[in-house]
């Protein structure tokens, strides 16, 4: 029989025992986890790739994990790897996940997400790379940047507050190259109440630096009658005014700082003031309050400088 033919018929009895000692254990015969049969996805969408983080601080790290199989099986964990997979650590939730990590040292670094559907574990991971400290900006996609932040695993999503009071909401922000703000977007869509929805952006001390009116009575966006200049490390606060209450908000979500290119928050970035509490009642006023590191989905838009 010649060699090749041979050679050929082996590997073809060999096969089954491969591949089924591959998908169990020797001792059990449970199936390995170390093997999958289905696809078990993980991706990291908070913070981006190449983006700077800063150093010494508790930065927000969030994505999603998903198992696409022939048996139906839930993501039952996610491990975070910031070492580039020489060590794990167990991310809150599943999908979504959730996870808040301070880098010591500047220096590149590459993060890696892995989840588990009970037996079966990601094999195909694709490492994040990131910049601790310093490091060169990441170029950007979008020529309308609009500030997004994902699910985090270990807090409710969204909810809509039935607090009825008129009340401004913002968010306390940094971008991290020049650029203007063009506008605001406010997701209140109430008919109640006395007066105008009014979307606004101000100085880090209170300085009123543009407002606009909604396009029309139903829209969400509020955009600025000219684009308002902002500087690298200055910090901003984007909000709208609603004279109807009734908000949508996420409790616990601003608890670290988050880095998106190209913007940057703080902890307790979320921010309002009562109407009654400003200095001209039912028309809103500079929000410096937080309350339970809440979002309330004011988002900044950003146009950089080309």
């Amino acid at each position: 029989m010649p060699r090749k033919l041979a050679a050929v018929l082996l590997g073809l009895l060999l096969f089954p025992v491969v591949a089924a000692s591959a998908r169990s254990t020797p001792d059990t015969g449970k199936p390995d986890p170390s093997v999958t049969t289905g696809v078990v996805r993980s991706t990291i969408a908070l913070p981006l790739a190449d983006d700077v983080l800063p150093v010494g601080v508790p930065v927000l790290f969030a994505g999603e994990a998903s198992y696409d199989g022939p048996v139906a099986k839930r993501v039952t964990a996610v491990d975070i790897s910031f070492d580039a997979g020489r060590t794990w650590l167990r991310a809150q939730g599943t999908g979504p996940w959730s996870i808040e990590h301070a880098f010591t040292a500047p220096g590149a670094r590459s993060v890696i997400s892995r989840a588990t559907a009970e037996d079966e574990v990601e094999v195909w991971q694709t490492a994040l790379p990131l910049h601790a400290g310093t490091g060169p900006l990441p170029k950007l996609a979008c020529e309308r940047c609009e500030f997004w932040q994902p699910n985090r695993g270990d807090t409710r999503y969204l909810r809509i507050d039935d607090d009825p009071r008129p009340v401004e909401l913002g968010i306390r922000f940094a971008v991290d190259r020049p650029g203007h703000i063009t506008g605001v977007l406010g997701y209140n869509f109430y008919d109640q109440g006395r007066g105008e929805r009014v979307g606004r952006l101000w100085s880090a001390d209170g300085k009123l630096l543009a407002e606009a009116g909604p396009a029309t009575w139903f829209s969400n966006e509020f955009t600025f009658d000219t684009p308002v200049p902002v500087r690298p490390g200055q910090t901003y606060v984007a909000s709208y005014y609603t004279p109807y209450g009734r908000y949508p908000v996420t409790a616990r979500h601003f608890t670290a700082t988050t880095v998106r290119a190209p913007f940057i928050t703080r902890p307790n970035a979320g921010v309002y003031r009562y109407a009654d509490e400003g200095p001209v009642p039912e028309s809103g006023g500079f929000p410096d309050k937080s309350f339970e590191a809440s979002y309330y989905w004011t988002i900044p838009i950003f146009a950089p400088t080309r």
